[in-house]
């Protein structure tokens, strides 16, 4: 009897939405099928602190006493084919027609006392407001809607389970959003989300509600940011340009990019291929969730796993197709954060006509505007879609950019840069990249916020800069934070994502922190391994899909490289060849970026948050040097018992500052030669070694017989 009774108890849980949470659910809010939002506009009456009366001042877009111009712009009242409300149109384009946001409102515009609400804020701005609807005599809405047209769903049974529709009688309105005109408690740009309630509305209380500041203009930007959260997650999940430095994210500097949760330093407006995985939104006409096209132009799984063959797909337009590749990068072990690669196909207005598929700031003459191209982003873990606690595993910034302009160690001027103003009024430090600060391990790219410090024993937010101004020759480029037309890449400018190019294909560094000093976590990433991985543009059509080429058999450095990281991982991922071949100079250096948050070094008496390069060639990988590896500022190789390390004719290891270790049973062969400068050595692990190396240096140093570990 009691066994029945269990079962009957899990299944009452199961059809009573008491399930695991699915992220394709949504989190407050339905995902999928509809939604109506019931608009209201509050006006704030100052009848004390009257100065603050013309917070903001009456503006066209929004005058005193009036409804906003922008008013019919927000939301389209019905479903339509091509929608024209700017949020209706926004969510139609980056669900592919899965969600359709409609909205109205209510054709009035509700005053509250300041007096009034001295004390409660906007919990009382609420109150009061739904107080005056309730008083209404009639409920009705510009487009004639009443109170049932806004109640799409039950109230949700909880975060990532599935929502009931309504039943048929009101049981509340779904969402309800709040624009302000003139509070100075709410500054412009400014707004909020909740899965709770606004307050009573015929006689029910709603199941979610916004607000915003909407004095300024049509509050757009934070608008879908806001609405995005009920649909994707907390403030954890804060990623491409929205995040704060309060919020615990994976990587040590706040990034910038694109995703539906971007906000002030977002590069794109639209949606990342992540948010349509997360969310379910695939295109009606494909079988697979991430998906793309074989050179014969039939669907293809776009989601990819290591491959021994080259695989070739087409990416037609990322917004309108929701073509992508995901691709995972392997070597990575199984206890740290997993990677992906997402890879996304740009045409940008120019060619599909999305006034989203530009760059945040790109109206203004100052800025660039966005170019037809390849953008990548690298996801960190936050992959899991079901279970028990899928919102409470995710970190902010969860989506890293690998722009095509690569990552460095950057450079500051030393003055603010006197220009003419650009968006806002403000001077700012300019900074700029020289080819031999490049760095595509652990340097800074251009859309994230780098740190800047001089004597301090340990960073904080506070030792932050904005990188708005990047200095390129003799011109300087505005916003470069927001996006710039060189992060993409194309034919005839940057073509390959690969093991030698910056930035690479390799993992990439984390460390989960708040902007401070953090604990040792066994899941951070904190060594590079390198991999086969190759992304290679073959061709572009005239209708911008672009062909690309995918392999795991990239191993060759062709062009000049300097490698910095706390450690950098060569392992065996070529069967039949060697796994890294160096065809130009590579040199193993020191970085200048910060790593970590405190514990600093000293490198030529400048202050340093990160740690010299090691460089290991582990078991079973091979290495073959055709021209120069110089290992400078302290930097370390170790070949490991079972690696290789062939030395071509006329090729060099010249370590100019830091030691070389040669494990027991590291084999060295070929017809190069080691140079070690005045206090570097080179430490030998048995008799066979060290007589190689006796015959391929120069006079040098003493080298050490005995092996001992670096660590």
């Amino acid at each position: 009897m009691r066994i029945i009774s269990l079962v009957n108890l899990f299944i009452f849980f199961c059809l009573s939405g008491y399930s695991q949470q699915n992220s394709e659910n949504g989190w407050s809010l339905p995902a999928h099928d509809s939604l109506r939002v019931l608009v209201v506009f509050v006006e704030v009456q100052y009848d004390t602190l009257p100065e603050l009366a013309d917070v903001p001042e009456g503006r066209d877009v929004w005058g005193v006493g009036e409804l906003p111009a922008y008013a019919d712009s927000l939301f389209d009242p019905y479903k339509k084919d091509e929608p024209y409300g700017v949020m209706t149109r926004y969510f139609h384009e980056m669900s592919l027609g899965n969600y359709a946001v409609m909205g109205d409102y209510i054709p009035k515009l509700y005053e509250v006392n300041y007096s009034d609400i001295i004390r409660g804020g906007l919990g009382r701005i609420f109150q009061l407001t739904s107080d005056q609807i309730e008083s209404d005599s009639v409920f009705v809405t510009a487009n004639g809607f009443g109170l049932k047209d806004f109640d799409f769903w039950e109230d949700s049974p909880g975060s990532g389970k599935k929502k009931p529709q309504s039943t048929g009688e009101f049981e509340g309105a779904d969402h309800v959003m709040v624009l302000l005109r003139n509070y100075h408690k709410l500054p412009k740009g400014h707004g909020r989300a909740s899965g709770s309630s606004f307050g009573i509305v015929g006689g029910m209380r709603t199941n979610s509600y916004s607000v915003f500041n909407g004095g300024h203009r049509l509050p757009f930007h934070m608008a879908r940011h806001e609405i995005a959260h009920l649909l994707i997650g907390g403030n954890n999940f804060h990623s491409g340009g929205g995040n704060g430095p309060k919020f615990t994210s994976y990587f040590t500097s706040i990034q910038g990019g694109w995703s539906m949760l971007g906000a002030a330093n977002s590069s794109f407006l639209t949606c990342a291929g992540w948010d349509r995985y997360w969310l379910g939104w695939k295109n009606p006409e494909n079988e697979f969730l991430i998906s793309a096209r074989d050179e014969n132009r039939a669907e293809i799984n776009g989601d990819i796993d290591t491959s021994s063959t080259p695989q070739t797909f087409i990416l037609r337009d990322f917004i309108t197709t929701g073509d992508a590749l995901r691709i995972k990068i392997p070597f990575i072990p199984e206890n740290e954060y997993q990677q992906w690669l997402w890879v996304e196909n740009h045409t940008t207005k120019a060619l599909n006509n999305s006034p989203f598929d530009v760059f945040q700031y790109e109206h203004h003459d100052c800025v660039e505007a966005a170019q037809p191209g390849i953008y990548m982003n690298m996801q960190i873990e936050s992959n899991e879609k079901t279970g028990s606690n899928i919102y409470g595993k995710v970190r902010a910034d969860y989506l890293r950019p690998l722009p095509a302009d690569g990552y460095y160690d950057i450079e500051w001027e030393l003055e603010k840069a006197m220009l003419e103003p650009c968006v806002n009024p403000y001077k700012f430090h300019a900074y700029y990249c020289l080819d031999e600060n490049e760095n595509p391990f652990s340097g800074n790219h251009a859309l994230e916020i780098p740190y800047y410090w001089e004597d301090e024993e340990r960073l904080t937010e506070s030792d932050t800069r904005e990188p708005f101004n990047r200095k390129e020759g003799d011109t300087y480029d505005r916003l470069a934070l927001m996006g710039h037309a060189r992060n993409g890449y194309r034919e005839r400018e940057k073509t390959v994502l690969g093991i030698g190019t910056n930035p690479s294909s390799s993992s990439v560094l984390t460390l989960l922190n708040t902007r401070r000093p953090t604990r040792k976590s066994d899941r951070d990433n904190r060594k590079i391994y390198l991999n086969g991985l190759r992304v290679e543009i073959v061709e572009s059509f005239a209708d911008g899909s672009v062909k690309l080429q995918v392999r795991f058999d990239d191993n060759e450095l062709i062009e000049k490289r300097r490698w910095c990281a706390p450690e950098i991982v060569l392992g065996n991922h070529m069967e039949n060849a060697p796994d890294l071949i160096v065809k130009n100079e590579l040199r193993l250096d020191y970085g200048r970026t910060m790593t970590r948050f405190d514990d600093p070094d000293t490198l030529n008496g400048k202050i340093l948050f990160s740690d010299p390069t090691l460089f290991r060639v582990a078991e079973e990988a091979q290495m073959e040097v055709h021209d120069k590896v110089v290992l400078q500022n302290r930097s370390k190789m170790i070949v490991e018992d079972g690696a290789s390390l062939n030395l071509m004719r006329k090729s060099r290891v010249v370590v100019e500052s830091g030691e070389i270790y040669f494990s027991a049973g590291a084999e060295i062969t070929g017809k190069g030669r080691f140079k070690i400068k005045k206090g570097s050595k080179i430490i030998c692990a048995d008799q066979e070694t060290l007589l190689f190396y006796l015959f391929r240096s120069w006079p040098g140093p003493h080298f050490l017989p005995g092996y001992s570990s670096p660590e």
